[in-house]
């Protein structure tokens, strides 16, 4: 299972923390999922992908910290 496998995902990127400044709060890995619009991360977010990913990495997370935001890059 993927979750670039999901039709509303653009692009999914994530990575070990390696910020020096020690502000990570305590979480060492992040991931960026992409969508082209709000109705596409909407549809993301009910979709069996999505439910699949967080049943397998959910009882191994301490905590989830969800950030959603527009990249104004033209």
């Amino acid at each position: 299972m993927s979750l670039k496998e999901s039709p509303s995902v653009d692009l999914v990127w994530n990575d070990a923390t390696l910020s020096p400044e020690g502000l990570n709060k305590d979480f060492t890995h992040g991931f960026v999922l992409t969508f082209h619009s709000a109705q596409d991360r909407d549809d993301y977010l009910i979709h069996p992908h999505h439910k699949t990913f967080g049943s397998l990495v959910g009882p191994l997370l301490e905590d989830v910290f969800v950030v959603d935001f527009w990249n104004k890059t033209p």
